[in-house]
């Protein structure tokens, strides 16, 4: 107990100490200084007249974050100490891009290869780290994880996005965005998708591609209304259909894809969100091809037998609390998230039976 009796000791002769350069501070320094009482003895006002006091300054006002992308707005890459991109809905139609991985092949430092040929199961690779189906690429909507499980499955094996309902893609490259997950080594994307409007819109759009040498064109069909319904309450109905093939054999496509979202302002401090989504696809996969390959027909499949099944359905609640005097700070800001999925996908590759080899048979030919 020596060194405790110390320390007490120590801090009583400090605090004497002070108490006594305080008093003595005053004495000098009292012609300087006028006494008003405002009727209450227990209430003083000291007024320096010094030049130290003239020459007080306000600090400026600092505002600490937590969230490493906060709202993906295109002015936050301008503040971000770190490198970052986002893709907006007015560059992806200037681009005419058709899918979420052919906006992304734009972006510096990304890698993309492309499974079914129309945007389905993109693989991304971020500066060069690649995984099988993005596995070192951390995929978030709207900030929450797309992933099926961040712990366990980090491979982006179903990709329940399509391109008509985003409004941004928000690229983060590099290791700051650790707090997202551990499977983000390369960066964390952020599919941003469309905000409700604060008037009731309606609004219908079908994008129709037909490549050269194809059977059937690329039909996407995109369905949008919501609004707001009072000063509270704000809600929101989406669908989009993709439905088709490319110029490539075996590249038949049907996504299905409807989201609900909702916003409940409880009071000018409290907003609760809500958001429910169903996904299916069902696409057929043509397969890579080897350099000879593509010379003689690159419209063929080398992998007539291969097919995709997936299906999800995905929901999140959001509760948001702001604070106008939070702690030692004069604002604040609570936000809890929760969010839950169910999710089934089915791989289906076709084989040779005699040698075990992939179908056709092919010494050289790169696997997917």
């Amino acid at each position: 107990m020596e060194p405790f009796i110390l320390q007490i000791s120590a801090m009583l002769l400090t605090w004497t100490t002070l108490i006594k350069v305080i008093k003595r501070s005053y004495e000098i320094n009292k012609e300087k200084f006028s006494v008003f009482s405002a009727g209450n003895s227990n209430r003083r006002e000291l007024i320096a007249n010094t030049a130290l006091a003239q020459e007080l300054q306000v600090l400026e006002q600092t505002t600490v974050n937590s969230s490493v992308i906060g709202e993906s707005h295109i002015d936050e890459v301008e503040s971000y100490a770190g490198n970052r991109t986002v893709v907006t809905s007015e560059q992806m139609e200037k681009t005419a891009v058709l899918s979420i991985d052919d906006a992304l092949q734009r972006v510096p430092g990304v890698q993309v290869q492309d499974e079914s040929g129309t945007g389905v199961l993109p693989n991304i690779s971020v500066r060069g780290l690649k995984a099988s189906r993005s596995g070192h690429a951390q995929f978030l909507m709207d900030g929450v994880p797309m992933t099926l499980a961040p712990y366990g499955h980090t491979g982006q094996s179903i990709f329940p996005a399509t391109l008509s309902m985003l409004d941004r893609i928000d690229i983060v490259r590099g290791g700051a965005t650790v707090q997202y997950g551990p499977n983000n080594v390369g960066g964390v994307i952020n599919l941003v998708t469309k905000s409700i409007p604060e008037k009731w819109q309606t609004s219908i759009e079908n994008k129709l591609t037909v490549f050269e040498g194809g059977d059937k064109p690329l039909n996407d069909f995109y369905l949008r209304t919501g609004g707001r319904v009072s000063d509270q309450f704000a809600i929101q109905l989406e669908g989009n259909v993709l439905q088709g093939e490319t110029f490539r054999d075996n590249t038949d496509t049907d996504v299905t894809n409807f989201q609900v979202k909702t916003e409940w302002l409880i009071d000018d401090a409290q907003m609760l969100t809500a958001f429910v989504q169903r996904y299916d696809a069902d696409t057929d996969m043509p397969g890579a091809l080897t350099p000879a390959d593509y010379d003689q027909d690159r419209s063929q499949s080398t992998r007539p037998h291969d097919h995709y099944e997936g299906e999800t359905t995905r929901w999140n609640l959001r509760y948001n609390r702001l604070f106008n005097q939070f702690l030692f700070a004069d604002y604040g800001e609570f936000d809890a998230l929760v969010f839950g999925h169910t999710a089934k996908r089915n791989f289906e590759w076709g084989y040779n039976a005699v040698k075990g080899e992939h179908w056709p048979i092919r010494v050289n030919l790169p696997l997917t």
